[in-house]
């Protein structure tokens, strides 16, 4: 769960897991707050935070997906525009 995974990187200071959901708050906020109209917003925090074991020993931060291994974002943009065009 989301919540466990937020347990497991409050006790590992690696690759600053620990800031990402305030960082991700604070960007949200700003952009809810936007006078901009013309964009939807997708929060990503809760998939990439499940997700830290993506990159094997080779790569420096291990929660950002990286294509081609880890493709979710493609399926969700694809899914949406699908919704949106109906």
């Amino acid at each position: 769960s989301v919540e466990e995974m937020e347990m497991m990187i409050a006790t590992s200071p690696q690759y600053n897991w620990d800031k990402f959901k305030g960082q991700n708050e604070l960007v949200m906020d700003l952009l809810s707050g936007s006078s901009l109209t013309a964009f939807n917003m997708f929060d990503g925090y809760p998939i990439n935070i499940l997700r830290p074991d993506l990159h094997g020993p080779a790569h420096n931060d291990c929660l950002h997906t990286c294509l081609p291994r880890d493709n979710i974002y493609s399926f969700i943009t694809l899914h949406l525009l699908r919704l949106w065009s109906e």
